[in-house]
């Protein structure tokens, strides 16, 4: 019986210790670029129904995660330029370094 009241008081308790700690998508990290001329989406994962913001060059925009903790903020546009920080504020902060705004060109085919 004192087993089963153990577990029962530490299935409980134990969401209380729980951390959900800020993910973001890969593409994101230090020496980015992001395209300029464009609003630039900033996505990931934390707390659910958490606040969540964002800032880079001055431009900020900051939203709620929804209950499964996805959150998408998208800051206005900027012309080229930088190195800027991109820093990021949940449950945690996260600052990327040396993000600069350009042309992004992703290029594909098959060489012969």
């Amino acid at each position: 019986m004192n087993r089963i009241l153990t577990f029962a008081l530490l299935a409980l308790i134990s969401p209380a210790f729980c951390h959900a700690e800020l993910r973001l998508s890969p593409i994101f990290g230090d020496s980015m670029v992001v395209q300029r001329d464009q609003p630039i989406h900033v996505w990931g994962w934390t707390a659910p129904n958490s606040e969540v913001s964002a800032e880079l060059a001055g431009k900020e925009a900051s939203g709620t995660a929804d209950a499964a903790g996805r959150f998408d903020l998208k800051l206005d546009a900027l012309p080229a330029g930088g190195p800027h920080q991109l820093t990021i504020k949940a449950d945690e902060t996260r600052t990327f370094s040396d993000v600069l705004v350009g042309e992004v060109w992703l290029c594909s085919g098959q060489s012969n």
